[in-house]
């Protein structure tokens, strides 16, 4: 008998393996969007509308047959996919609006913004450390 582990109620994310294809596209658009804007240029505040034209615009060109994104080269379906989850990154971090907020996250702590949305892992390494936590308390 091996180790134990208590994974009852924990995501089975060794699930998203099983997207590598789609995934290794999906870093594809992260690294051209890094290279074109600036990487993490999204957690600097994108008005959600852009993001939301952007993956229609890319879902429409698949829909009629374009495979390819003609600036770079990249599936349509991966630069929607990847519009897609920036929205929810700003809806699951609480910041559905992210107009003008620079907040920049990576994994660490765990914070809840209110009953609707899911905890969260976000920690702030920018210096609205400070700033977040006020917002999260308020929208408790």
């Amino acid at each position: 008998m091996g180790g134990m582990k208590d994974n009852v109620g924990k995501e089975p994310l060794s699930h998203l393996s099983r997207l590598w294809p789609a995934l290794n596209e999906l870093a594809k658009v992260t690294e051209f969007g890094a290279k074109k804007y600036e990487e993490d240029n999204y957690l600097d505040g994108i008005d959600p509308r852009l993001l939301y034209d952007a993956a229609m615009r890319h879902i429409f060109k698949a829909m009629n047959g374009e495979v390819r994104d003609q600036e770079s080269e990249l599936d349509h379906l991966a630069h929607a996919a990847w519009n897609c989850l920036a929205l929810l990154t700003y809806r699951k971090l609480g910041m559905p609006n992210m107009i003008g907020k620079k907040k920049i996250f990576q994994i660490g702590e765990t914070y809840s913004t209110d009953d609707e949305l899911d905890y969260v892992t976000a920690s702030v390494f920018s210096e609205d450390f400070h700033t977040l936590n006020a917002e999260l308390a308020e929208a408790e």
